[in-house]
């Protein structure tokens, strides 16, 4: 469930469950309207949450993503960038 799937995740060593939080596509196309995203996150009570956008970054997002973390430094950990991954042990 959630999109967790056993069979990848038994093949790699070490993983399983964490509170993460993902969207998954280009970050910063007007379609995802990631820009709600970053005004959202700021205010959400985060525990042991974290919240990753995964996929390349549009350019013009960019500057966005660096006022955020400029903007709401106790993020920086919480809320992750990390790009493309195409494969999925690699996601995992």
């Amino acid at each position: 469930p959630n999109g967790f799937r056993d069979d990848i995740a038994s093949s790699v060593v070490g993983v399983g469950k964490e509170n993460l939080i993902i969207t998954v596509w280009r970050v910063g196309l007007p379609e995802k309207n990631h820009e709600l995203l970053l005004e959202v996150l700021p205010h959400l009570p985060w525990g042991d949450w974290r919240f990753a956008f995964i996929g390349p970054l549009q350019d013009s997002f960019r500057p966005k993503v660096e006022n955020f973390f400029r903007e709401h430094e106790g993020l920086v950990g919480r809320v992750l960038f990390l790009g493309e991954i195409q494969n999925a042990v690699d996601l995992y």
